[in-house]
C-alpha cells in the first residue's frame, strides 16, 4: 500500500490548528487536544482515530507501533470509501444502524452489551457510528458491483466444472493446485466428507501364507465378511470386518491409490503392514463428489472470490487517486513507508 507524503509541515500544521482548543476564556493559550496523523483529501485523520481502530482489532494486546500502522491502513481506506460514499449521496437510516445494533447484541442484555462495549474502549454512539459507516460501505460496495457483474464477476459453467474436477481430484489426495481449493474445502469441510469418501472392510493375519490362501479364496467367490468372522484378528471381525467410511486423506498415502482403483466388491491384494501382520482389503461401498450437486456453491464460491479481488482493486484505484499525506514525525508511532 503506497501513499503520497508530504515532508512540509505547513499541510500537517494547518490541518493540526483545526484540532485546537482553547483554554478557559480569556486565555490565549491554544492547547493541542488531539494529534494529526494524516489528512486524506483535505479531512484530518488523528491519532485517537487509529488507537480506537487498533484497540478494535486488538482489544487485548498494547497498542504497538505494527497495529496503528496496520490500523492506520485502515482508517485512511475507511476514509476513501466513506468519501466515494458521500460524493454518490449514499446514506444509511437510523432505522438500519438500529437493526444493525441489535443484530450485532445477540442474546446479551443491554448492560452485558455496555460492558463488552467498554471492554473494547467503544461508547454505544461510537460503536453505533461504526455500524454506520459498516453499512455504508456495504451499501457503496453493493452498488458498485451491481456495475460490474455482468462483465467482472462471471462465472462460466465451464470454469465452475473445471474447479469442481480439480476439487475432486485434491479430495483424493493429489496437492492443491491453487490456494482456492484449499479454501472452498475449509469452508465445505463437512459436507465434502460425505461427499467424496469410501466404505472398507478388512481381514488382518499374522501368516503371509494364510492371507495368501484367504485372498484366493476371496477370489473363488467365497464371502468376505465370513472369511474376516473366521480369520481376522482386528476388532473388526465382529461386524465381518467392516471397519466403516473413510475420506481418501484419511488412508495411508501408500493404500490411497491402490485403494482408490477398486469399485464396491472389489478388494486389495496382500498388503504388509508394521507389526509383522498382513491385511487384505475390501470396498464395501463409495460416494463420489458429484459436479452436478456441487455446481450451484462452486459459482457462489468462485463470484465471491472474484467480487473480493474486484473491490480491492477498486479500493486501490481510489486511493490512488486520493491525496493522502502522512506525519512524517520521529514522535509519530505511525511509521510511514
Amino acid at each position: 500500500m503506497r501513499y503520497r507524503f508530504c515532508a512540509a509541515k505547513t499541510l500537517l500544521s494547518a490541518a493540526a490548528a483545526l484540532v485546537l482548543g482553547m483554554c478557559t476564556a480569556g486565555t490565549a493559550e491554544e492547547v493541542l487536544i488531539d494529534e494529526v496523523v494524516a489528512v486524506v483529501n483535505g479531512e484530518i485523520i488523528t491519532r485517537s482515530q487509529v488507537e480506537a481502530q487498533a484497540q478494535v482489532l486488538r482489544p487485548d494486546l498494547p497498542l504497538e507501533p505494527a497495529f496503528l500502522k496496520e490500523a492506520l491502513r485502515l482508517v485512511i481506506d475507511e476514509t476513501i470509501i466513506r468519501q466515494e460514499a458521500q460524493r454518490r449521496e449514499l446514506s444509511v437510516s437510523e432505522g438500519a444502524v438500529q437493526s444493525a445494533y441489535v443484530e450485532t447484541r445477540g442474546g446479551l442484555t443491554q448492560s452485558e452489551f455496555l460492558w463488552t462495549l467498554q471492554e473494547r474502549g467503544l461508547t454505544p454512539d461510537e460503536f453505533r457510528e461504526l455500524l454506520r459507516q459498516r453499512l455504508l460501505r456495504e451499501q457503496l460496495f453493493g452498488e458498485q458491483v451491481s456495475r460490474v457483474r455482468h462483465t467482472e464477476i462471471v462465472v462460466s459453467d465451464e470454469q465452475a466444472r473445471s474447479f469442481c474436477e480439480s476439487l475432486r481430484t485434491y479430495l483424493r489426495g493429489e496437492p492443491a493446485a491453487s490456494v482456492r481449493l484449499v479454501q472452498f474445502s475449509e469452508t465445505y469441510r463437512q459436507q465434502l466428507q460425505q461427499a467424496e469418501r469410501v466404505h472398507l472392510a478388512q481381514i488382518v493375519v499374522s501368516d503371509e501364507g494364510q492371507a495368501g490362501e484367504i485372498r484366493q479364496q476371496i477370489a473363488q467367490g467365497e464371502d468376505f465378511g465370513s472369511l474376516a468372522e473366521q480369520h481376522s484378528l482386528d476388532p473388526s471381525a465382529r461386524q465381518g470386518g467392516d471397519i466403516g467410511w473413510f475420506t481418501p486423506r484419511q488412508i495411508d498415502p501408500g493404500l490411497r491409490a491402490e485403494v482408490l482403483r477398486l469399485s464396491p466388491g472389489e478388494t486389495t491384494g496382500v498388503i504388509p503392514i508394521s507389526g509383522g501382520y498382513y491385511r487384505i482389503l475390501k470396498v464395501l461401498d463409495q460416494r463420489e463428489l458429484s459436479c452436478d450437486e456441487w455446481i450451484t456453491r462452486i459459482v457462489q464460491f468462485l463470484e465471491q472470490q472474484r467480487i473480493e479481488a474486484y473491490l480491492e482493486q477498486w479500493v486501490d484505484g481510489l486511493r490512488s487517486q486520493a491525496q493522502i499525506f502522512i506525519a512524517d514525525t520521529e514522535e509519530s508511532q505511525v511509521s510511514n513507508e
